[in-house]
C-alpha cells in the first residue's frame, strides 16, 4: 500500500514550518486579578511588572499615539544601535531551532549578526548571564522552566537565576502555537514584547521583529488595542 502523500514528503516539511508538541495546548497560566496587562493605553503602573517597565510603557504610549494599530511598520529601517543584532533562540525542539535560524539567515541577513541556541529556559538564563543579547525568541512549551516563567525570570531579579543587568530589558518575542488571546495577555503581563505563531510565516516574523526592534513593542501581535 502506498503511503499517504503527506507522509511520503514529510521529510521536506521541517525546512518550511515549525511545530510545538502535537498534544492539545495547555491553558494559559492564571492571571492575577489585580495585575495590569501591558497596554499602550494603560496608565503607569504603581508597581512595575519588571525592572525598567516604566520606560517600556512610555515607549509604548509614544508608539500608540504616533501610529495606529494598523499602520505599516518600516521593516527596512532599524535604529543605528540595532543595525546588527545578537539573537538568542530558545526552544526544546532541535528542528524548531534550525527552522528559526534558517528563516532569520535568509530573511534578516542584513540585521542578524550572531545566533545562539538554548534548548531550555534554564540554559537560556545561563547564556543571558554570560553575554549581552538584543533579542530573545522564546518557545513556550518547554519542560522544567516554560517560556512564561523564563520571561518572568528575565524581567525580575532573583537569587535562583542571575542574568546580566543589560539583559533585563532585552526584547522578548514568544514563538508558539499557544497564541490565543488569553495566552497573549499572559505574555504581556510578564513583560514580553510580541508574539509570533507557529508554523512560522517568514513575512510575519520579520514584520513583528522589526516592529519590536523599532518601537520596543508589537501590540498587534499581543492582541492589545
Amino acid at each position: 500500500m502506498h503511503r499517504p502523500l503527506f507522509q511520503r514528503f514529510a521529510h521536506m516539511i521541517p525546512t518550511l514550518t515549525t511545530y510545538d508538541s502535537m498534544q492539545s495546548p495547555p491553558p494559559p497560566p492564571p492571571l492575577s486579578p489585580t495585575s495590569s496587562v501591558l497596554s499602550p493605553l494603560s496608565p503607569p503602573l504603581a508597581t512595575p511588572i519588571f525592572e525598567g517597565s516604566d520606560h517600556f510603557l512610555r515607549r509604548t504610549r509614544r508608539f500608540s499615539s504616533s501610529s495606529s494599530s494598523s499602520a505599516a511598520v518600516d521593516v527596512g529601517c532599524l535604529p543605528p544601535d540595532r543595525s546588527k543584532i545578537n539573537v538568542l533562540l530558545v526552544d526544546d525542539n532541535h528542528v524548531n531551532l534550525q527552522v528559526l535560524a534558517r528563516i532569520l539567515k535568509i530573511h534578516m541577513a542584513d540585521t542578524v549578526h550572531h545566533l545562539d541556541f538554548a534548548k531550555s529556559g534554564v540554559k537560556a538564563l545561563d547564556l543571558l548571564n554570560r553575554a549581552r543579547y538584543d533579542l530573545v525568541l522564546l518557545d513556550i512549551d518547554m519542560p522544567v522552566l516554560n517560556g512564561v516563567e523564563t520571561a518572568r525570570q528575565i524581567r525580575n531579579a532573583s537569587k535562583e537565576y542571575t542574568i546580566l543587568n543589560q539583559n533585563r530589558n532585552v526584547p522578548i518575542v514568544a514563538v508558539t502555537t499557544n497564541d490565543t488571546s488569553d495566552w497573549k495577555r499572559a505574555y504581556a503581563q510578564v513583560g514580553m514584547n510580541g508574539c509570533v505563531s507557529k508554523p512560522v510565516v517568514p513575512s510575519v516574523l520579520k514584520e513583528t521583529l522589526f516592529q519590536v526592534l523599532n518601537t520596543g513593542y508589537s501590540p498587534e501581535s499581543l492582541a492589545i488595542h
